[in-house]
């Protein structure tokens, strides 16, 4: 019986995890969509949604308290509860992030025009965010590490993507309010795509047993 609810919490601790990751993924989704087309609907979802990610994420923490209080699991699943902790926190600060630029629409939608290059630059920072955010995801589900690899070096467009927004804002005049607008929303996209790395990063760990650095530059930010 202690067996069988060993495994019982690590597969409803794997579950939890992998739900936290589809609703960070739809969190994403609805913020492109709220974002260009502010709607009370969408802003109540994601509402629910950062709150069912604070849910899970307790709930994350208590099976691997419990797990490892009542159970002194061996070596590799005491490496799978502590991934599973730190990809849960990795996740909430993708959902506090989306939460975070969801509050900007109705100051920056009036102010970056759909057919303007900033509007086209963070379109295509978006797409690769949410490719990045989809391929942590899948990588964890299947445990794929060579997925985890290839997500995970996605960051480095994302950066140079960055850098180029944040030295042409930095060319500007302090008032153009439109590129300030995109350098805040590409700055929470650019913290985004980190977390997914770091995700990236606790998936080699777990098939690879390697603590290999895919987003050194990320660990001390949040």
């Amino acid at each position: 019986m202690l067996r069988q609810n060993y495994e019982k919490d690590l597969q409803n601790m794997r579950n939890n995890v992998i739900r936290m990751n589809e609703v960070s993924i739809e969190m994403f989704e609805y913020y492109t969509k709220y974002f260009w087309k502010p709607d009370e609907w969408l802003e109540e979802k994601l509402l629910k949604m950062t709150t069912q990610q604070d849910s899970l994420e307790d709930e994350i923490e208590k099976l691997a308290t419990r797990i490892i209080t009542l159970q002194q699991p061996v070596s590799k699943e005491t490496r799978e509860i502590l991934c599973a902790v730190r990809i849960a926190v990795s996740l909430k600060k993708i959902c506090d992030h989306v939460a975070d630029i969801s509050e900007y629409a109705s100051v920056c939608q009036d102010r970056i025009q759909r057919d303007s290059e900033e509007f086209g630059v963070l379109k295509q920072m978006s797409e690769k965010a949410l490719t990045m955010i989809q391929g942590a995801y899948e990588a964890y589900k299947t445990r794929d590490y060579a997925k985890a690899v290839l997500t995970a070096k996605m960051d480095d467009e994302i950066d140079y993507i960055f850098r180029k927004i944040r030295d042409k804002i930095e060319e500007e005049e302090p008032q153009n309010r439109a590129s300030l607008c995109s350098m805040m929303l590409a700055n929470h996209i650019e913290r985004i795509c980190d977390h997914a790395a770091n995700i990236c990063e606790e998936i080699v760990y777990l098939e690879n047993y390697e603590l290999i650095r895919l987003n050194p530059k990320s660990s001390s930010k949040s």
